[in-house]
């Protein structure tokens, strides 16, 4: 049975990250930097994995937050200046979902699907972030043939 360490790291080399006291400006800028991501990691001043941020989670909160006023009309621009000011990484960040290098990867696809996640974090024995298992890795790795 193949485990993650077999997959991970395969097509993303290196992991999205960000602070947890990042804005929403920051982790839009960090996403776009690297397209291939759907969601960034969330680490702690110790550098450790605390939770994840999906495009999803974004897109809601900017759609919730740009609600709340009203009927004023904000462009796109003006209402991501206006949300990043007060909103933190650790504001919006989901519970961190992860599996290990020794964990089998049906492991991870489960957690993956359980969750609705694009990609998996990847940890250590002390919860630091080693890497992800995207989905484009999965793909990569399987096949349909029958």
């Amino acid at each position: 049975m193949p485990k993650v360490s077999d997959v991970y790291m395969e097509i993303t080399k290196e992991p999205t990250t960000v602070n947890e006291n990042d804005s929403l400006e920051t982790i839009r800028k960090t996403l776009l930097e690297n397209p291939v991501s759907r969601c960034v990691y969330v680490l702690n001043h110790e550098q450790r994995f605390i939770g994840i941020i999906t495009v999803k989670e974004i897109i809601t909160t900017i759609g919730f937050r740009s609600s709340s006023r009203g009927s004023q009309s904000l462009s796109l621009r003006n209402m991501l200046q206006y949300l990043s000011k007060d909103i933190k990484a650790k504001d919006i960040m989901r519970p961190p979902i992860a599996v290990k290098v020794e964990d089998s990867f049906q492991e991870a696809i489960r957690l993956m699907m359980l969750h609705g996640y694009e990609e998996i974090a990847v940890v250590d024995g002390e919860n630091r972030l080693i890497g992800d298992l995207n989905s484009y890795e999965i793909l990569n790795c399987i096949t349909l043939d029958n």
